[in-house]
């Protein structure tokens, strides 16, 4: 759940595919077809602005450069169509994408850099992972407007602070981290993306639980985009909502 640590395990995948090669070695084509969905994945999550949103261990300014590489070793235009903002390649055939397994859902209106986009986090925790469930990233005509704040320095109070959930766009009841997410629905059609999911709860808050609902309309004649999000918490007894 770090996008830092994530490239660069499909930086020793992919080096480790290039120096084998000249080599007429063979590696497995479920290693050769993995390692090609990391890419895939950093092509997904870049925002409009060339950048990369900073999940769990990772600073800003974050950018796709391995998209370079794996447009060589893979033949995909549309690598290097990301990676080079469009001067080169071809655009990606998709625009919304979800990422089930991991817990990473796109919305987007397009490839351009003053596309829409929405990123929302709703997946497990694991190591070098923030306490993000049902976070949101968000860019409005290019412009970045919600952003993940990442990590500072590691072991400083900075990073204990910007790692909680009180940091990210979402929800907190009574100022306690969240549990992991579990999506509900997602939905991706020409016209609109749906999304729904929901966390497991609160740390030292009992039977509390947020459900949060996203509907992405997506630009038509005159009518601009829209996102529409909803959030229900339920829970017995009296608490603070923020």
């Amino acid at each position: 759940p770090s996008i830092g640590y994530h490239m660069l395990v499909a930086n020793r995948f992919s080096s480790l595919m290039e120096k084998v090669k000249p080599l007429g070695l063979q590696l497995p084509d479920e290693m050769v077809k993995l390692t090609e969905g990391m890419f895939e994945y950093v092509m997904y999550s870049t925002l409009p602005d060339g950048t990369l949103p900073v999940w769990g261990d990772a600073n800003h300014p974050m950018t796709p450069d391995i998209l370079e590489r794996g447009a060589r070793l893979f033949s995909r235009p549309d690598f290097e169509y990301v990676h080079y903002h469009g001067q080169r390649g071809q655009p990606p055939t998709e625009t919304s994408r979800a990422f089930a397994q991991s817990g990473y859902y796109y919305m987007r209106t397009g490839w351009q850099p003053d596309a829409h986009y929405m990123a929302i986090r709703c997946g497990p925790y694991g190591s070098h992972g923030h306490r993000d469930s049902l976070s949101l990233v968000l860019a409005a005509n290019g412009r970045t407007l919600l952003i993940d704040p990442g990590v500072s320095t590691y072991g400083t109070p900075e990073s204990r602070e910007l790692s909680s959930t009180a940091a990210h766009s979402t929800v907190t009841v009574d100022a306690q981290d969240a549990e992991s997410g579990e999506a509900d629905t997602w939905v991706s059609q020409p016209g609109s993306d749906y999304f729904s999911g929901h966390n497991r709860g609160y740390r030292n808050v009992e039977g509390a639980r947020q459900q949060r609902r996203v509907w992405f309309l997506k630009p038509l004649g005159d009518h601009p985009a829209l996102w529409a999000i909803f959030d229900d918490i339920t829970g017995a007894g009296e608490h603070d909502l923020a």
